[in-house]
């Protein structure tokens, strides 16, 4: 048997106060795992404790389970705090759907509910449950917090294997274990008592990433074809060969590229066309059948209903590749603003997501096959900066996707200011943005209302005391993440008046909100970098009459990112310059306060960055 340990992370435990303090609490959570004659079978019994209004929400129960599975609900009742039982629910309350989400067209996942509730607090609901399947590539994934604000007083894990079946494991050493062999079977338990998931502080790590979890998974498996978790390589052959025979495209399809391709022989510009032809002909919709949460749908399945999910619509652009003989690779990723990092030790389905790698000239270009607004070979917020498994029928391995870069500012822009004797006039920003700005405003361009833009947009610049009035986009080069917007605005009270005396101060930087150093618990983790600048002009009537008072220039330079503010009197007008970046990366709690110092100064430092000007 192989099993590998890792994963030390500290568990947040506690000792459980007045009831009152939460809005429910989860008495019991016990999981038993076994398998015999290639089936899986999984039983949970819950005991959730309602202790006010609050809590109510929780004892929404949703069983997910695929076509197939056998799934039976055995008990659900409602208890008082002493354990009476006050009502049974009868089978007709516990109700079955289509599990189709947003995005989804049609699946062959489902669901089993139940919403029970009680008038009087606190009370408790009991469910007992059990789901037996043939097709599984973990044996167990669990964690005994299910909630962000919900104790658990008492949790197990109980996984039954034949002795010679074998796995890999991973668990956190917090976390009691024992292993037991009994009647030529081996039982592996875990236990935990009074535990509560950590608080999500502000740029912290993703939720999923510090919860204590066991995962328990096979080395062989069988799902669709049989396969081996024992490596990376293995795993990623597997998917190689789910994937075997899904590329041919039909001849009108194949028409169709050489008539866009004809004539061009650089590789880049012939990527770049397919890859606009997919964007613009093309658009995601999940759709998930038998084996559809791994296997993609055929190129050819594409070509007829012009729409897929992400497996399929990598899987189509990787055949118009193949068809004008440029390679690629099909990568699995677990995609989101923030990552969840792979279990590296634990090889297996850690991911939710699929892009394309075009290897092209020494480097690779990226495809985001699932954006309707993505340049070709930009790699976005949603996947960059994290390990992907390549898939190659016979050297698949983790590959490190790579970080965004600033090496322009995310957003630039240029705020002129034409102001009257009051503060009252007209701005005009002219902005350039890239990278993450450039992802946000783009997808608002491209698939909101003039409404919602507007919105957006009041949101979007650090203003106050004006109203949008107009905005226009444009995007010179559709080949770079990179778009230029121009607003105009109504404005009053742009600078303070002390007197006789007009003070004006430079605009603000996007704010983040963290916690005080004393109450922070989590390491700050900031994605991707920041890139700030903004040249603010002011134009008033008369400035030569007035003597103006400049503030000395700011320049701050950290490990952790830089600020440059200064200011100056050009052409008649005053003009403020700023700067900021904020660098990448994960920020220990123990460097944490020298970082919280910074981003405090940034912030106050633009608050006492103030002109003055006196009428002489």
């Amino acid at each position: 048997m192989k099993v590998r340990i890792y994963l030390v992370i500290t568990l947040f435990c506690f000792s459980i106060g007045l009831q009152s303090q939460y809005p429910a609490e989860l008495l019991e959570f016990h999981k038993e795992v076994s398998l015999k004659k290639n089936k899986l079978k999984t039983k949970v019994t819950k005991l959730l404790q309602i202790n006010n209004p609050d809590g109510d929400d929780y004892t929404d129960t949703y069983l997910y389970f695929s076509k197939g599975d056998d799934i039976k609900v055995h008990t659900v009742r409602i208890e008082d705090a002493q354990g009476k039982v006050l009502r049974e629910l009868k089978k007709k309350e516990i109700k079955i759907q289509s599990s189709v989400a947003g995005g989804a067209l049609y699946t062959d996942d489902f669901v089993k509910y139940f919403k029970p509730k009680w008038h009087e607090y606190p009370y408790r609901i009991y469910y007992e449950y059990t789901r037996v399947v043939d097709k599984f590539l973990f044996l167990s994934r669990w964690s005994p917090v299910t909630r962000r604000d919900v104790p658990t007083r008492s949790g197990t894990l109980t996984v039954t294997l034949p002795e010679d079946y074998s796995v890999n494991m991973s668990y956190p050493d917090a976390i009691p274990f024992s292993r037991k062999e009994l009647d030529q079977e081996i039982i592996y338990t875990w236990k935990v008592s009074n535990m509560l998931p950590p608080d999500l502080e502000a740029h912290g790590p993703a939720l999923e990433s510090i919860l204590p979890t066991v995962l328990v998974v096979p080395q062989n498996f069988t799902f669709g074809l049989e396969g081996s978790l024992a490596t990376w390589n293995d795993y990623g052959q597997w998917q190689y060969r789910m994937n075997e025979g899904l590329r041919e495209l039909p001849d009108s399809e194949k028409q169709k590229i050489d008539e866009l391709v004809n004539g061009l022989t650089d590789p880049k510009e012939i990527i770049a066309i397919l890859y606009r032809y997919l964007q613009e002909n093309h658009r995601y919709i999940l759709v998930a059948i038998d084996t559809g949460g791994l296997k993609p749908y055929p190129a050819s399945y594409v070509c007829e209903k012009r729409y897929g999910d992400c497996k399929a619509l990598t899987n189509f652009m990787q055949a118009m590749l193949d068809y004008v003989k440029i390679p690629s690779f099909y990568v699995k990723v677990y995609a989101g603003d923030n990552p969840v990092p792979l279990k590296t030790n634990i090889p297996g389905q850690q991911f939710n997501h699929v892009i394309l790698g075009v290897p092209v000239e020494g480097d690779t270009m990226w495809l985001e096959n699932t954006s309707n607004a993505h340049p070709s070979g930009y790699l976005g917020t949603f996947t960059q900066n994290r390990k992907g498994l390549l898939v190659d029928p016979t050297d698949s391995r983790l590959i490190d996707l790579p970080p965004l870069i600033a090496e322009k500012p995310t957003q630039h822009s240029i705020f002129n200011f034409v102001l009257d004797d009051s503060g009252k006039g007209t701005l005009r920003i002219a902005t350039t943005v890239t990278n993450q700005d450039f992802e946000s405003l783009n997808y608002y361009r491209n698939n909101k209302t003039v409404t919602k833009i507007k919105q957006a947009l009041t949101y979007y610049f650090p203003l106050s005391n004006t109203a949008l009035v107009d905005f226009e986009f444009n995007q010179p080069d559709r080949s770079r993440p990179t778009l230029e917007l121009t607003t105009n605005w109504r404005t009053k009270r742009q600078f303070q008046k002390i007197g006789n005396r007009k003070v004006f101060a430079s605009l603000p930087f996007s704010t983040f909100d963290l916690e005080k150093p004393e109450e922070r618990s989590q390491p700050v983790v900031f994605n991707y970098p920041v890139f700030e600048s903004f040249e603010v002009n002011y134009e008033i009537p008369d400035l030569d009459k007035y003597k103006v008072e400049l503030p000395a220039p700011v320049l701050i330079e950290t490990p952790f990112g830089s600020l440059s503010v200064s200011a100056s009197v050009i052409d008649g007008a005053l003009k403020i310059q700023q700067e900021r970046i904020i660098q990448a990366g994960a920020f220990s709690l123990e460097i944490y306060p020298e970082l919280y110092d910074f981003m405090e100064n940034t912030e106050k430092v633009t608050k006492k960055f103030l002109i003055i000007c006196t009428p002489e």
